[in-house]
């Protein structure tokens, strides 16, 4: 069963931590889990204006975890963090679960530019995408991308002489 779920307050220390209590064997709510794929995102809050990371993974599963259970562990792990959402992905299309988690890597573009500019600045050089189990090394190749046929977003930037840049957007397919 292949499974999605988000929190509301994760981080990469507190995702290591997760999956790691699985690998121990000393019984997790993830115990069951063969493999796992996830993006972080981090977004300013709505109401609080304050920058939230949270995490959107995809996990192989034998059985589905329990969510309050995972709610618990999370929440014994982060200190603060218990929201999660534990629901099974399409079975007829799970292209579209794992084009939701991992859109979430590349969302920047629906911060203002000074939030996309800080987020550069601060997350430059970091691993916004990770893999565990039987997904991690799995290499796709690069006519499923094509196969895809999904929209793209081009963004040119020009640098301009007197200083600045111009952006511009454009929208498109993939050339067939």
């Amino acid at each position: 069963m292949a499974l999605s779920w988000t929190n509301d307050s994760g981080t990469c220390k507190a995702q290591r931590e997760l999956w790691k209590r699985k690998q121990r064997g000393r019984g997790s709510v993830l115990d069951g889990l063969v493999g796992a794929v996830w993006s972080y995102e981090i977004k300013r809050g709505s109401g609080s204006g304050l920058w939230h990371p949270h995490l959107h993974m995809i996990a192989l599963a034998e059985h589905e975890p329990d969510q309050a259970d995972l709610a618990a562990e999370w929440h014994n792990i982060t200190g603060d963090s218990h929201v999660v959402d534990v629901r099974p992905i399409s079975q007829a299309d799970p292209a579209s679960g794992f084009i939701e988690v991992f859109k979430y890597a590349v969302k920047f573009s629906d911060q203002d530019e000074a939030d996309t500019v800080h987020g550069w600045q601060v997350l430059r050089g970091k691993r916004l995408l990770a893999s565990a189990g039987c997904f991690r090394g799995v290499e796709v190749p690069d006519e499923l991308d094509e196969a895809l046929d999904l929209p793209f977003v081009t963004l040119f930037y020009r640098y301009l002489r007197d200083g600045g840049y111009t952006l511009d957007r454009g929208m498109g397919r993939r050339p067939m």
